[in-house]
């Protein structure tokens, strides 16, 4: 059942996303700019009109001012509304006003139930955002290809441009890419500047103009050569128990390298014993696996760390850094002298957060492998470094890392789960190592979906993005059975934690990403259930983290070379994921390294209108679900060679 929520029409999507009910100046201006472009002669003169009349209007205010007349007008501020249902108003004083009613403005709260405007209201501009946004960009457009202004004059222009952009389309709200204007906002975005003379029609010239390296994809046994040969070394022959290590704040990573190091050892007699540290309980809380984690806990990272990581874990914000590297070296140094598990230890594995591994490689003479996952984040060595030891111990670290030297049997033992992981850890500091992915072999559940029945899951996601995008869904879900459109998906939105049998039953999973790499997507994969996640270029409002960046003067190594394989930084373009018309060039490079981008079989669509459509012609689930696991039988085979590989290398240093 559908809410009808401020009196709007989940059914009628268009009145807001179009403006497709209306019978004055939008669905003309709409018409000729969906037909022809922004650049045609037509296009420019509807714009130009529109343009003028607000100028006129703006003007006329300066008058009514005297007069006395703009006190009494008072208009509604869209997208805001009282508990009770009535909308909130703004008094128009001055002229000024009018352009502070459009920026007070919610226009992700509308969502099908337009602003009750007048067609005299700026013009009527804020009765279509989009238009009001598309105006300004014929004209900025024009103005930047075929007029002389000045750099001034320039910059101007494309400040009121970039201004109404950002305003009006949220970066994680569809606007554009599921209305039809047939033109999406990374259409718009490409062109968003005054540095670049050139013109992009669409998102796609932009992309096919970019002279970027191939992808440098090399698998670890081509990196390593050397490691292969470690497989023969074997276990010592008195060796029955093999105790394992998991170093790291995120427990499922934590389970997931434990499941594929007892994959490796199927054949072995050896007995795996296992016990975290520093591991938070609330990663699993929802999980069958939390119970194994909490009985083999042995301490948490608040016990140690004296509080909790992350705001998200439950860190104050306020808080200051408590430990510098030179205390917490010493710390972690006299922790693991007298833990006797550490002590007693075979093997330890460590994954997050990085610069941990760091220092348990600093101060252990034990076989460490290190596992750099940081779900490739942009900090990389440094992800929550900040609130740990402050800006100022940044050096200190850099100090440790230059001495240290992880190898097994006198070979390298770090490698990251992600791709992009692997290249930001060379970009930042000169370590090339190899990529192993995650493979989730935990999940034993495979898909079986429920027959005849078009039924799909929309993954939960809890950032604001995944909330916006299926409002979007939902209502144009509406308008098509409003039309009447058959057949008609059902969707389902993951509202709390379901099993992995229960996820298997669907048709497919619709799946927003939230960082480059998650646990989620291989998950999924293991099960070979088909997933729907957005392609190039709507991907980008979701998938970057808008990390800020408070070590970003730091965040290198100085004597980190150069090196022509990184034409693009990874650092700036993260702070900024909102803005998604600036670093137009980092994002579509470092996109390729994503998991989301290289892993196959993975299915796209480029708006929420266009997942609807692909969702109701869905028929191809085994097909693709077989291709899936086919994948992923390979990339288990040569997963499991590295970690037997690394841990018979690691049980001869134990020998030795």
């Amino acid at each position: 059942m559908w809410v009808q929520e401020q009196g709007s029409d989940p059914s009628r999507a268009a009145a807001f996303l179009d403006w497709a009910d209306s019978d004055d100046f939008w669905p003309m201006f709409r018409d000729v700019f969906k037909t022809f472009g922004p650049l045609s002669p037509d296009t420019g003169t509807m714009a130009y009109m529109k343009w003028k009349q607000w100028e006129l209007f703006i003007d006329g205010l300066d008058a009514a001012k005297d007069a006395g007349a703009l006190d009494g007008i008072v208009v509604p501020l869209a997208g805001e509304w009282r508990p009770d249902g009535s909308s909130y108003f703004t008094r128009i004083q001055e002229k000024r006003d009018w352009v502070l009613a459009m920026q007070k403005s919610q226009w992700q709260g509308l969502f099908g139930s337009p602003p009750k405007w007048s067609a005299g209201n700026l013009v009527g501009f804020m009765r279509c955002p989009a238009g009001f946004v598309l105006i300004q960009y014929v004209v900025f457009l024009v103005h930047k290809l075929r007029s002389e202004l000045s750099v001034e004059a320039a910059q101007t222009n494309l400040e009121s441009m970039l201004y109404a952009f950002v305003n009006i389309f949220d970066a994680h709200f569809d606007h554009l890419e599921s209305s039809n204007w047939n033109y999406s906002s990374f259409d718009l975005a490409v062109n968003l500047n005054i540095e670049d003379e050139r013109y992009f029609p669409r998102y796609a010239d932009f992309v096919a103009a970019q002279d970027n390296p191939p992808v440098y994809q090399p698998r670890w046994q081509d990196q390593w050569p050397e490691h292969v040969s470690c497989i023969q070394l074997g276990a010592p022959k008195d060796l029955e128990k093999l105790r394992i290590a998991l170093v790291g704040e995120h427990g499922p990573s934590n389970l997931e390298h434990l499941e594929a190091l007892s994959a490796a050892l199927e054949e072995s007699t050896l007995q795996v014993e296992a016990a975290h540290f520093f591991t938070y309980l609330w990663q699993l809380a929802d999980l069958s696996d939390g119970s194994s984690l909490r009985s083999s806990l042995r301490i948490t990272w608040e016990a140690f760390w004296g509080q909790p990581l992350t705001e998200s874990a439950g860190r104050d914000k306020k808080s200051q850094p408590l430990w510098t590297i030179e205390q917490a070296v010493w710390a972690l140094r006299e922790y693991a002298r007298r833990e006797p598990f550490l002590r007693r230890a075979e093997a330890i594995v460590c994954s997050e957060p990085l610069w941990l591994c760091v220092l348990l490689h600093h101060i252990l003479s034990k076989s460490i492998f290190t596992r750099a996952s940081a779900a490739g984040r942009v900090m990389c060595l440094l992800v929550d470094f900040e609130q740990v030891f402050g800006i100022d111990e940044v050096e200190n670290f850099w100090e440790i890392l230059r001495q240290v030297s992880p190898t097994f049997h006198g070979r390298p033992v770090i490698t990251a789960t992600s791709r992009i992981t692997a290249e930001m850890l060379d970009w930042q500091a000169g370590i090339r190592v190899p990529y192993v992915p995650f493979l989730s072999l935990h999940v034993k559940a495979r898909y079986a979906p429920v027959h005849d029945e078009l039924l799909f899951l929309f993954f939960r996601s809890l950032l604001p993005a995944g909330a916006t995008f299926h409002r979007v869904l939902r209502l144009i879900e509406a308008e098509r059975q409003a039309a009447g459109k058959t057949p008609r998906p059902r969707i389902v939105a993951m509202t709390k934690a379901m099993s992995y049998d229960e996820m298997a039953a669907f048709r497919a999973v619709v799946m927003l990403p939230h960082i480059p790499n998650a646990l989620r997507l291989s998950d999924c994969y293991a099960m070979g259930l088909p997933l729907f996640i957005p392609g190039e270029p709507l991907i980008h409002k979701f998938i970057w983290p808008d990390d800020p960046l408070p070590l970003l003067s730091k965040a290198r190594m100085p004597e980190a070379a150069a090196d022509l394989r990184f034409p693009r930084s990874p650092l700036e373009f993260q702070s900024e994921g909102r803005r998604f018309y600036k670093f137009r060039e980092e994002r579509h490079y470092w996109l390729q390294y994503t998991e989301w981008w290289l892993r196959p079989h993975l299915l796209h669509f480029s708006s929420a209108r266009d997942l609807l459509d692909k969702l109701a012609g869905f028929a191809q689930g085994h097909a693709v679900s077989t291709a899936m696991l086919n994948h992923q039988a390979k990339m288990r085979s040569d997963v499991l060679d590295y970690w037997r590989c690394g841990l018979s290398a690691a049980l001869a240093d134990w020998a030795g």
